[in-house]
């Protein structure tokens, strides 16, 4: 991780959540 490239941090965080986020919807849909 390069702590001087904050955005890109920033946008993978956010994208790793929205991922789970996602995962979870699929799950409750597939329920």
């Amino acid at each position: 991780m390069y702590w001087k490239e904050t955005p890109s941090v920033i946008d993978y965080v956010k994208g790793v959540v929205a991922a789970r986020r996602g995962d979870m919807v699929e799950e409750k849909a597939s329920l």
